[in-house]
């Protein structure tokens, strides 16, 4: 009887110690934020801020790794393979999570194997044209194309890339006629053309500072809505094109999947104020960025909506 109690006993306080060592408080060791490019690019840059201020709140470190590679596809397939305690982030942006499942079979599922934590900045994704140029607005330069079929050669960052995408809509749209010219990059397109070897340039981010220093012109922004820098620049929704522009917007942080809403809640409202720090604004309007947050349902929906789209878009353009 005496040992048939004292097991009783011991299974009895091994229950009630379980719920304690279950709710072991989150975060528990170091937070791993993967960014799934080189160092140095401003969505690393922006992944560094944040580390160090969720660091601040959390009180555990938070550190961020690079695992670049396959257009971003490398470290999103890691994170989509972690346990999803918190512990492992990862920095969204559109190449692994809206363009790339549409190109090649991956491991992951861009829409349901992840949990969206926030939004945090929009990309500056835009159509630009030399200050020199003789096109004032998008309107005269689809004029000019309509004139003159397959006269205008436009560059794009790659084959099938986002401006290959929105480009080939407008052009179908408008019974247009240009050609495209990709390149291995906004790095590699730039030079090309500031030197007049295309007379459109589609990129991102990079086009912002020429703009400012008045060596380009925005003729059209692929964005939401207009950049704060640039209100006089249109969207292509507003010069008639009815397009998902939200792709820029898809730039935040994301957990796997199945992450407790606890966690997630906690995670989202560090990310928040992260965002509402003078550091984190000044570091996005350096590297040309606007900081425009969104919580993690808002940004799944963003994500979905995107995915979805640009299915669409590359169906009607018959780019594969």
């Amino acid at each position: 009887m005496y040992a048939g109690t004292a097991l009783c006993m011991n299974v009895f306080m091994l229950l009630a110690v379980m719920p304690a060592l279950a709710a072991e408080p989150f975060p528990s060791r170091e937070i791993e934020i993967i960014v799934p490019f080189d160092p140095g690019g401003g969505t690393d840059l922006l992944a560094r801020l944040v580390a160090s201020k969720l660091t601040e709140q959390l009180g555990k470190p938070v550190v961020v790794v690079n695992k670049p590679g396959a257009a971003g596809t490398v470290g999103t397939t890691l994170l989509s393979q972690r346990k999803a305690d918190g512990h492992s982030l990862m920095t969204v942006t559109p190449s692994p999570i809206i363009f790339a499942p549409h190109r090649q079979k991956l491991a992951y599922d861009p829409v349901k194997d992840f949990t969206y934590l926030a939004g945090v900045v929009r990309q500056p994704f835009g159509i630009q044209v030399r200050a020199d140029a003789p096109w004032r607005m998008f309107q005269d330069l689809l004029e000019d194309a309509k004139k003159n079929p397959g006269k205008i050669k436009y560059g794009t960052d790659g084959v099938n890339s986002w401006g290959a995408i929105f480009m080939a809509a407008v052009a179908l749209d408008r019974g247009i006629n240009w050609t495209q010219v990709p390149f291995k990059g906004d790095a590699t397109l730039l030079p090309a053309f500031l030197g007049g070897h295309v007379d459109v340039g589609v990129m991102s981010v990079i086009w912002v500072p020429l703009a400012h220093a008045g060596k380009l012109r925005p003729l059209a922004v692929v964005t939401e809505k207009r950049l704060s820098d640039f209100p006089e620049t249109p969207t292509l929704n507003e010069l008639g094109f009815n397009y998902f522009l939200g792709i820029g917007s898809i730039t935040g942080f994301a957990a796997p999947k199945g992450l407790p809403d606890d966690i997630r809640k906690k995670l989202e409202d560090a990310i928040r104020l992260a965002t509402e720090s003078a550091e984190f604004k000044e570091t996005a309007k350096k590297v040309s960025f606007e900081v425009d947050f969104r919580n993690g349902r808002e940004f799944a929906q963003q994500v979905e909506q995107g995915f979805k789209s640009l299915a669409e878009m590359m169906k009607k353009t018959g780019i594969k």
